[in-house]
């Protein structure tokens, strides 16, 4: 498994164009739901907002202890932190 931080980590806050993406989509229709509804959220803001914000979320505060090992960040955390905000009702 590739670890997105490290993977990417490299970029800064420079925008990453799908063409500079190593991997291509295979993403189920749920994940693309997610991808959509979480840049119609959070797509506007700038590489250091969201850290910001990230850094004051139970995912990020759980996992990140100053001057030990951080823990991976896993999905079931975040989907567990998100999970009542989210809609994967079909609106089509």
């Amino acid at each position: 498994m590739t670890f997105v931080y490290r993977e990417y980590r490299s970029y800064g806050f420079d925008i990453i164009t799908p063409e500079e993406s190593e991997e291509s989509s295979s993403l189920t229709l749920d994940e693309m739901k997610a991808v959509d509804m979480a840049l119609s959220c959070f797509g506007v803001l700038s590489g250091a907002a969201l850290i910001n914000q990230t850094h004051y979320e139970d995912p990020w505060k759980n996992a990140y202890f100053p001057g030990r090992p951080s823990k991976i960040i896993t999905v079931e955390s975040i989907y567990d932190y998100f999970k009542d905000c989210l809609d994967f009702s079909d609106e089509t």
